[in-house]
């Protein structure tokens, strides 16, 4: 380094990593010791804005794509409910999907998209664990990264009412999609899918019932939504039993209307016994019979 040479800075690649070249900074005054460090430090702040603009790029890009991601599954709900069928493509998507949630995965993919995929089932149902996979497939969501997939499960959540249809659940029924009940409060996993049947809700039929709740603070009642109601519904054991059998009626909703006019309408609606404790929490209810 001799001259006006001795402070320019640049870069060699040694060994698959850029580095300075070998110097004796013995040999420089002050002076230029001075105005290296400036030049380094000038370039380090290049180098650091650089990076962060390159790195936000990336993350909009990511943003970009979770949002074009929520209008295909938005848009592909609203075709399968005209269609009532699957394309080619996502009848492969859909029985790849049978395969991974089936089966005891230890591949880092196949393990996050049976995650995913489980995630769906437990809060929203098999007919949109049926809907993300179609829509998605596997490579989309691995390729997310954590947030990501949670923030397609909130869109899900958000947007029951819109997303799902009978459509939805008579195609889960007929890929054999398995049941928001497998993955619930008692514990079961898919390998208990042919075990699981009419003895396990027999109990429902003749269901003891050692306290009902009333008097949920009038506040707390304009809350309830899509997530807490229908949710709760397809996840009970009744509608997972009666998409299972392909019913196309289903009995987790009574309307009781009085002859008398000037007496209230009610409604019973059938959820799961975790959701129905989640409900109740979420309302701040009374007991009404406390023993």
């Amino acid at each position: 380094m001799e001259g006006s040479n001795s402070i320019d800075l640049y870069f060699r690649k040694a060994q698959g990593d850029f580095c300075l070249p070998d110097t004796n900074c013995q040999g420089l005054s002050e002076a230029e010791l001075n105005e290296l460090l400036v030049k380094c430090r000038s370039i380090t702040v290049k180098l650091e804005s650089e990076l962060n603009k390159r790195q936000g790029a990336i993350v909009a890009g990511r943003s970009d794509h979770i949002e074009k991601y929520k209008v295909k599954i938005q848009t592909d709900a609203e075709n399968l409910k005209i269609l009532r069928r699957l394309g080619k493509r996502e009848v492969k998507k859909v029985e790849g999907a049978i395969v991974v949630l089936n089966a005891e995965q230890g591949g880092r993919d196949s393990r996050v998209y049976k995650e995913f995929l489980e995630d769906i089932i437990r809060n929203c149902g098999s007919g949109l664990a049926l809907l993300c996979a179609a829509s998605l497939g596997k490579e989309n969501v691995v390729n997310m990264n954590m947030p990501a997939r949670t923030s397609i499960l909130a869109h899900v959540k958000r947007n029951l009412t819109s997303l799902n249809s009978p459509a939805l659940d008579a195609l889960a029924a007929q890929y054999k999609i398995p049941t928001g009940s497998l993955y619930n409060e008692s514990g079961t996993t898919p390998e208990r899918a042919e075990k699981w049947g009419h003895e396990e809700l027999a109990s429902n039929t003749t269901k003891q019932i050692p306290f009902s709740l009333s008097h949920a603070p009038y506040q707390r009642l304009p809350s309830m939504n899509d997530e807490l109601l229908l949710g709760g519904m397809v996840q009970s054991r009744q509608w997972c039993m009666e998409r299972s059998e392909g019913q196309l009626f289903s009995s987790c909703v009574t309307i009781l209307i009085p002859i008398n006019e000037y007496q209230d309408a009610s409604i019973n609606i059938v959820i799961g016994r975790y959701n129905g404790l989640k409900l109740q929490e979420f309302l701040q209810m009374e007991l009404l019979n406390p023993s």
